[in-house]
């Protein structure tokens, strides 16, 4: 659990993203201070290790009243979460825009022997046709067991995950077709009531039939395997993001930005709408599409160290 600041580093004169880490309390796991250490530095070297201009960077993890801080890379932006829930589901050919960068991030992140285990439209954010992967707080090395009990956001959990089996890139696999879904359909393949509800359907049912984004339906389908086995792999995945996100291109069709007017989506009738029960969004503040709007707080205090000023604050509410 944790809140998103932006700040300024005074030392080399930049604006940073400081995330502040605070104990995870539930009625099944009261987290200690030593174990909120021991996962602020797991997140801060899993994110350390991969170097890629599509994941946000982590510049540092300091001290503030024995609390710990993970200052990152502040990129001015808003949540994929945030655009779909605001202006509904995206054509399909900017979801396989969006698709092809962050299965570029995710490439560089297994290449680095890491597993993000937390793909989700909270979790990319988007800067005009830019897509940046963020938030390594469950994030694993390759081969290890996942510590403790399962953890993520329940519609963007891979069925092997929600059995207790050991993630693996193809985990991630899942998780961004989930994501990408999301973005054409505007609710994730297993919205449910509760997130029971969401988990249980994920192992025992097949995703809900999409109505949008024919071009994308084939590949999405193998991508939600229930096997990882059956999922395809990145270099089969890549070639037909591709193409679909060039077809503007081929036809001659205006390419919009995100944070501007755009075409609607791919249309189709009485579709359920995005509902918030399906993900609690990552905040991010100071964002040029979220200002004025209620993701966009102000706050004046004492910052974490003596070289970061934090300006604005954003509470989130998940454990990450």
């Amino acid at each position: 659990m944790g809140a998103i600041w932006s700040g300024w580093d005074e030392a080399l004169g930049r604006v940073v993203a400081v995330k502040q880490l605070v104990p995870c309390d539930d009625s099944e796991h009261i987290e200690t201070t030593g174990q909120l250490w021991d996962r602020a530095r797991a997140e801060a070297a899993a994110a350390a290790r991969v170097q890629h201009p599509r994941v946000v960077a982590v510049y540092d993890l300091v001290e503030h009243h024995q609390r710990p801080w993970i200052v990152m890379q502040h990129i001015p932006s808003c949540p994929l979460s945030h655009i779909v829930y605001e202006h509904g589901p995206l054509p399909v050919w900017q979801v396989a825009e969006l698709g092809v960068q962050i299965l570029d991030a995710l490439c560089a992140v297994h290449d680095h022997g890491v597993i993000h285990r937390d793909v989700t439209p909270g979790n990319v954010l988007i800067d005009h046709h830019d897509a940046y992967l963020a938030d390594f707080g469950i994030a694993t090395l390759d081969g290890a067991t996942a510590p403790g009990p399962l953890a993520g956001t329940p519609a963007f959990v891979a069925p092997e995950c929600v059995r207790g089996q050991r993630p693996e890139p193809a985990s991630d696999v899942w998780a961004l077709g989930a994501t990408l879904y999301t973005a054409i359909e505007g609710q994730s393949p297993y919205a449910r009531e509760d997130a029971k509800a969401c988990l249980t359907a994920t192992i025992t049912e097949p995703p809900a039939p999409m109505l949008r984004g024919a071009p994308l339906q084939p590949l999405l389908r193998r991508m939600l395997a229930h096997h990882p086995g059956a999922r395809p792999s990145p270099d089969e995945i890549g070639p037909i993001l591709h193409q679909v996100a060039a077809a503007p291109l081929v036809s001659g069709q205006a390419r919009h930005s995100l944070s501007s007017e755009r075409p609607a989506a791919d249309p189709v009738a009485n579709t359920a709408p995005w509902t918030r029960d399906d993900e609690a969004p990552f905040t991010v503040v100071d964002s040029d599409c979220c200002r004025g709007g209620r993701h966009h707080t102000s706050a004046s205090t004492q910052g974490p160290s003596a070289r970061l000023r934090q300006q604005h604050l954003e509470p989130t509410s998940r454990c990450a």
